[in-house]
């Protein structure tokens, strides 16, 4: 049994680190009782199934049953939190990894020192960001998918939606323009104001502007017409349309797009690109005024690089 306690990073870090423990899992025939995505897992019906993130799922396609035993107890995963070792690599039955200490590469779950690891333990304890796998990841990758599944009220809403604009449009593009934390941020170099995200498409990428939808994600409203008239401004050289909805909505709407942009440095697009099997490209502040294309890669592997 291994009992997951990482709880670093927002939506995309803890799908792109689950990924990793979900294919290992299924490849040692493991169970994960993950206390670490407790507070994530309304987002996604197969997740907040049970009453603890439990998985992956059996042969039938059914959850595992729940372990009953005081490590499975959310107060004894809190304390396991609490007390965890600041170091990385095994302590105890800590398989650890913790930011900015040690090689990541000695922690790597396809390793054969890890296969040693829980062979020898009944119960391990994960902690770690970056715990990967990710030739494993792309191996599994459909289980993976299949459990981390968006409600089918928002998948349903998005194949009308593009159904419907593919009458009008021979490609439609999803720009994730995250803002938030990114302003200030590894020194600011992924924020990019609309008008920069739109020079940066406009240059990079050779495509009939004419029949082309994109449609803008962002954790900005732009609710004030000065900030949403400068949008339209900079995205006038095609067609465009805001989608102000929720983290699930931006993400079921990304995964449906024909092909997605979003930062460099940002888990989400990426996760939509992986989770929907699309092309996806990252921009940073280096692309701007630079006569470089942006490179499409299909179906990005979470931490593949």
């Amino acid at each position: 049994m291994w009992y997951n306690i990482n709880r670093t990073g927002r939506l995309g870090n803890r799908l792109f680190s689950r990924a990793h423990v979900y294919a290992a899992a299924l490849e040692l025939n493991e169970t994960v009782l993950d206390w670490g995505l407790l507070d994530a897992k309304y987002f996604f019906p197969n997740v907040a199934a049970t009453k603890l993130p439990v998985y992956p799922f059996n042969a039938k396609g059914e959850h595992p049953t729940l372990p009953d035993n005081i490590m499975s107890k959310k107060l004894s995963l809190k304390i396991l939190h609490t007390i965890r070792p600041r170091i990385t690599g095994q302590y105890g039955i800590f398989w650890n990894q913790h930011w900015g200490k040690g090689n990541p590469e000695k922690v790597r779950i396809d390793s054969l020192e890890f296969k040693k690891f829980n062979s020898k333990n009944k119960n391990i304890i994960l902690n770690g960001f970056k715990l990967r796998c990710p030739s494993l990841v792309k191996k599994h990758r459909n289980e993976i998918c299949n459990y981390f599944q968006i409600p089918k009220s928002y998948s349903n809403k998005w194949e009308f939606l593009l159904k419907n604009w593919k009458n009008s449009f021979c490609e439609i593009i999803g720009l994730h323009m995250r803002a938030g934390d990114f302003k200030k941020a590894i020194r600011g170099d992924f924020y990019l104001t609309p008008r920069e995200y739109a020079m940066v498409i406009k240059d990079g990428i050779e495509i009939d502007w004419r029949n082309t939808l994109i449609i803008l994600f962002s954790d900005e409203t732009f609710m004030q017409d000065k900030s949403w008239d400068e949008v339209k401004s900079a995205f006038s050289f095609t067609n465009s349309i805001l989608n102000n909805g929720s983290i699930l909505d931006d993400l079921s709407g990304l995964m449906h797009c024909d092909k997605i942009i979003g930062p460099s440095a940002s888990t989400f697009s990426r996760w939509a690109a992986f989770s929907g099997n699309k092309y996806w490209a990252g921009v940073s502040r280096s692309l701007i005024g630079s006569s470089d294309k942006l490179e499409f890669r299909k179906c990005p592997i979470p931490w593949d690089y």
